[in-house]
């Protein structure tokens, strides 16, 4: 960006030059023909004038080719001691939040059981395996993390392979302490004893993971801000509700990702009840499901 700041500014004196010699010489110039047509209206523009307004055009064409470089430098407008072009700055990475929520607008009925989630449909689990492997990050709350944390490294669920090998983040203000709490011994056994019913009496490729993840304790935007400005694929966000509400309420989603499954709880806890003012989102795509299920992907509109 030096460089080329440098280039422009010798090539805006070269023009400048042109200006002042061009603007001598053709004043004279158009004086003397001026004289020659009160002597003699009919008489031609000369050699040297026809010279002097090509010049002219000439010298203003490279202004205006110069004006063009000045505005597409953006070190110009912002200062060379920045030294950043806007055209190179780092593009971060969105944040997406994938949600199953009922008909009536709830991602959780009262209880936490949430068996209306778990359905037969196997094309609406292929869908939902994919999306959870489109992503190179993985955040949750506190009590999400050491729920899954338990029963993932040992699961042979479908889901099991994106949410062991995928690098992990838990919020939580308990900070590096909570990794403590994952107990890996204590799943294994438990595994172990429920071998046979959706879990493996053995750790999974990856299950080790959760206890390496990273632990995020600061200010919430911060900490996904930092998140974001990472390289890599979306950030997934899994919840629980109260951490998915705060992403919400903050503004911090780039992409929902909603399950809609065809129930309706009456009761339950919301996802969208702490939004400070209504936001528009814009429809990106819908998929229906055969059990009933409907994907539906929004972005802020």
């Amino acid at each position: 960006m030096g460089l080329r700041l440098v280039a422009i500014v010798l090539f805006g004196f070269g023009i400048l030059w042109l200006v002042l010699i061009g603007v001598t010489f053709g004043f004279t110039t158009i004086t003397d023909y001026r004289k020659q047509r009160r002597t003699d209206p009919d008489a031609p523009p000369s050699l040297v004038f026809m010279i002097v307004k090509f010049v002219a055009i000439c010298i203003a064409c490279g202004g205006a080719a110069w004006g063009k470089m000045i505005a597409s430098c953006r070190a110009c407008r912002s200062g060379p001691s920045l030294g950043l072009d806007r055209n190179e700055e780092k593009a971060v990475r969105d944040l997406i939040l994938k949600m199953s929520i009922s008909i009536d607008g709830f991602v959780s009925d009262l209880d936490g059981t949430n068996k209306w989630m778990f359905g037969s449909d196997q094309e609406s689990k292929a869908w939902a395996v994919e999306t959870t492997w489109n992503a190179s990050l993985h955040i949750m709350g506190s009590r999400s993390f050491l729920a899954m944390a338990a029963f993932w490294p040992t699961s042979t669920m479908e889901f099991a392979p994106p949410m062991n090998q995928i690098p992990k983040a838990v919020f939580s203000r308990q900070g590096p302490a909570i990794l403590r709490n994952v107990n890996t011994t204590a799943a294994l056994n438990d595994a172990r004893a429920n071998a046979g019913t959706g879990q493996s009496a053995e750790p999974q490729p990856g299950g080790g993971s959760w206890a390496e993840a990273y632990v995020a304790s600061g200010d919430l935007a911060e900490e996904i801000a930092k998140l974001k400005a990472q390289e890599g694929k979306p950030i997934l966000a899994h919840g629980g509700v109260s951490f998915a509400r705060s992403l919400v309420a903050q503004g911090l989603v780039d992409q929902f990702v909603l399950g809609v499954h065809p129930v309706v709880l009456g009761k339950g806890l919301p996802l969208f009840s702490d939004l400070p003012a209504p936001r528009p989102l814009k429809l990106v795509s819908s998929k229906a499901f055969p059990g009933g299920a409907v994907a539906q992907i929004y972005r802020l509109a």
